[in-house]
């Protein structure tokens, strides 16, 4: 489900990208956020980009959210 989910569609591979880093971090899923941060890096999304998604992540799901991008964003 989760290729068929990534695939490009409608929506493009990128924002789906930054969609999987956000809601990894939102849900507090560290082995979901560090597969996603690797991939997002290696496609070439910037760390602006990751930093947006980030910020989106802690508007939803407040600082849990936040604690895990400082945690992980290194990585």
């Amino acid at each position: 489900m989760m290729g068929t989910a990534l695939q490009p569609g409608a929506v493009d591979v990128v924002t789906k990208e930054l969609m999987a880093v956000s809601l990894g971090l939102a849900v507090g899923c560290k082995p979901c956020v560090r597969i996603h941060l690797k991939k997002a890096r290696a496609m070439g999304i910037s760390e602006e980009e990751l930093e947006e998604a980030a910020a989106l992540a802690t508007a939803f799901a407040g600082c849990k959210a936040l604690m895990l991008w400082k945690e992980l964003k290194g990585q």
